[in-house]
């Protein structure tokens, strides 16, 4: 039963900065699983050959974030229109301390140990992943203390003490330290693989992982530091709840952006994999021009390496030659 208008408490002066907060993180909570859910739609079209367990990864951290995306949702729901005029509303738990704790850092834990996985191949030292792999279990541990200690706590206003301030230190300090260390092992074996390619190509494609990872890294690096120290602000301001909303999303980004950089697109354009079209003559062979795209063409092309120790299977293409200008190629192109 709802309360009458005489029985809700005033609503305090300082309104914007309680509920604000919150509501930002929803705003962009269901931004970036709109981006999420795109990158899983080009994923699901460009690579339906990927390894079994690939696919089981990439569908089961959609799933989660479907989940958390539905909680929060019902959440909102909760406290701006069941709740509304009511400052309790605001302030209590519901399903948050299961939707963002819990659910952001088993993702977050999964999209570290995957890039755990890549620099264990890169590198060949399980002492490296090793180390990344305790740093995802650290902060996973941090989650799901915190979440019980949510669980414990009747509203928000509460939910800041000593033990919530060493839980969330391991949970964003672990997740800061180990994007660290993971941007640098990625940027520094993927440079060395990229000064030892003699294709330009190759080099080239590496580039272009090396900036995702940097940038990527930073972001979710900086993010999870940020909200340690709103955390930790005198006052306890509900500051934390932005970064906290969108912590987990933005692993599940990242991760699909660096599972989907195996591909180009461009809009009507022709690669240079095949710019010529093998012709028999009757003095050999000779290359003539494709039949020009429309212009809504939309080009997707799978750049051919083995990412994600996936066997590599020989695909139909317009350039069979080895004579290719970068070297053995097999591709495989798909026109939308």
């Amino acid at each position: 039963m709802s309360a009458s208008p005489t029985d809700l408490p005033p609503i305090p002066p300082d309104m914007a900065r309680i509920a604000g907060p919150l509501v930002l993180g929803y705003f962009l909570h269901w931004g970036l699983f709109g981006a999420l859910s795109v990158q899983i739609g080009i994923y699901h079209l460009a690579f339906p050959k990927d390894a079994t367990w690939l696919k089981v990864l990439v569908y089961t951290v959609y799933a989660a974030e479907t989940a958390q995306t539905i909680m929060l949702t019902a959440q909102g729901f909760q406290t701006f229109a069941s709740g509304f005029g009511d400052i309790r509303a605001i302030l209590r738990v519901y399903l948050l301390w299961f939707s963002i704790p819990i659910l952001g850092s088993s993702v977050t834990l999964v999209a570290q140990v995957f890039y755990g996985y890549r620099i264990m191949v890169l590198s060949k030292s399980k002492i490296l992943a090793g180390v990344i792999y305790s740093l995802a279990i650290v902060q996973w541990a941090g989650g799901i203390a915190t979440g019980v200690i949510a669980r414990q706590k009747p509203d928000l206003s509460d939910f800041l003490f000593r033990d919530t301030y060493i839980t969330l230190g391991f949970l964003n300090g672990g997740a800061a330290l180990c994007d660290v260390i993971i941007a640098a092992s990625m940027t520094y074996y993927l440079s060395k693989g990229s000064r030892a390619s003699q294709w330009k190509a190759t080099q080239r494609v590496l580039s272009k992982l090396i900036r995702l990872v940097i940038e990527t890294g930073t972001i979710t690096a900086a993010i999870a530091i940020i909200n340690l120290i709103v955390s930790v602000l005198p006052g306890k301001p509900t500051y934390y709840q932005t970064c906290s909303a969108v912590l987990g999303k933005l692993y599940s980004n990242t991760m699909m952006a660096v599972i989907n950089s195996r591909i180009t697109f461009g809009s009507n354009h022709i690669s240079l994999y095949e710019s010529e079209e093998p012709r028999s003559t009757s003095t050999g062979v000779s290359y003539q021009t494709p039949r020009p795209l429309p212009p809504s063409a939309i080009i997707v092309m799978r750049n051919v390496s083995d990412d994600y120790d996936i066997p590599l299977q020989t695909w139909q293409t317009s350039v069979s030659t080895p004579m290719s200008p970068i070297g053995p190629f097999n591709g495989k192109l798909i026109v939308i």
